[in-house]
């Protein structure tokens, strides 16, 4: 396969850093093993939820960028390296269509299960007006 014909897809990774500084580090191994279009979001000062290697606050970053998938494990195994780096996640972005317009799969709000329309429902006298025997016709011809 020639460098030419190598498939890049576009990457989002999201990350725990120690210092405001080290999102500067996790740019560098994404360069380093190969991402391009690197564009980093300014980490902001976070309190964590629970301590993460002994940190109660940390700083919260996003990077975009763009490699071959065969790359990511290289970049998942060296920022697992880094010390300054408590945790990260990389996916790929959704695919947005159009302006704002995002294409997610959702699942099918249609039921299932048949539902009788009001039409198809046996008439029904009003509920205060029925006599018993008359109930019990009506219970017969809703049970058939």
């Amino acid at each position: 396969m020639n460098n030419e014909e190598i498939i890049r897809k576009k990457y989002e990774i999201s990350f725990l850093i120690r210092s405001e500084s080290d999102d500067l580090t996790v740019k560098k191994i994404i360069e380093k093993n190969g991402g391009q279009d690197v564009k980093v979001v300014p980490a902001v000062k976070t309190r964590l939820a629970y301590p993460i290697k002994k940190e109660n606050y940390a700083f919260f970053g996003v990077a975009y960028f763009s490699s071959s998938p065969e790359t990511i494990e290289a970049i998942s195994g060296d920022l697992r390296l880094q010390n300054a780096v408590l945790r990260f996640l990389i996916v790929t972005p959704p695919i947005v269509k159009g302006e704002g317009e995002r294409t997610e799969r959702r699942p099918s709000l249609k039921s299932k299960t048949a539902v009788p329309s009001p039409a198809t429902a046996p008439a029904m006298p009003a509920a205060g007006s029925l006599s018993n025997e008359e109930l019990e016709k009506t219970l017969e011809e809703i049970l058939k």
